[in-house]
């Protein structure tokens, strides 16, 4: 497990970023429980591409936002880690375990994990981005997730959720330019469905990672997605 906060500016709802067309690799993140599951290859050069190129089934998890220490982010962590070690045999409850999270131990191995597709939404003017979301929050179609005020001529553009879901990353309150992926939203699908579309010869583009620093002016067409 290759463990990350979001980049720079930005902060992830707690999930496991994997390569779900490697078998081996689906099976590993059933081992972590009610954590959300998103499809990513990953790229040349990432800890988890080379790891299960040799055959160590290996996946990132990303939580929280960066300089920050954020217990609640911190305790689910904890909690997916030791449900996958009970599912992997490499700990054992003992009749007086005590609980290190908010959940048993004896519970921690039970819960499914949550399989979502995503996508990301993006600002279409330049200016103070106000976000009117929290993390992990539930949204419906066309509501608004935020808007970006000009604070030259004072205008505000919203930005609207174009489907239901859930919002599982997002820009801190910035300054942003037009194009800058400011939210994003998972929808619910199963384990099934998410396989067969990761593997489809024209899946739709996975979730790409986190860049290093915030972007500089770019076009809407180029890439799909940050982490």
């Amino acid at each position: 497990m290759d463990f990350h906060t979001g980049s720079f500016d930005r902060s992830n709802l707690p999930q496991v970023r994997a390569d779900l067309t490697n078998p081996d690799v689906l099976e590993f993140t059933r081992g972590f429980g009610a954590t959300v599951v998103l499809h990513s290859p990953g790229n040349k050069g990432m800890l988890r591409v080379a790891s299960t190129a040799v055959g160590i089934p290996a996946v990132t998890f990303e939580a929280g936002a960066p300089t920050r220490l954020e217990p609640a982010e911190i305790a689910q962590a904890v909690a997916a880690i030791d449900r996958l070690m009970l599912k992997l045999g490499m700990r054992v409850v003992e009749p007086d375990a005590i609980e290190i999270t908010a959940t048993p131990l004896l519970e921690l191995a039970e819960p499914p994990p949550i399989f979502l597709d995503s996508r990301w939404v993006r600002a279409n003017s330049g200016g103070l981005l106000i976000s009117e979301v929290t993390l992990g929050q539930r949204v419906t179609a066309g509501q608004r997730l935020g808007r970006v005020i000009d604070p030259v001529s004072n205008v505000e553009r919203y930005i609207l959720s174009p489907v239901p879901g859930r919002v599982i990353g997002m820009a801190q309150n910035q300054a942003v330019l037009p194009g800058y992926a400011a939210f994003h939203l998972g929808t619910e699908t199963s384990e099934q469905q998410a396989v067969q579309e990761a593997a489809a010869p024209h899946a739709p583009e996975p979730v790409e990672e986190d860049p290093e620093d915030r972007p500089e002016a770019m076009d809407v067409e180029e890439g799909e997605d940050f982490e």
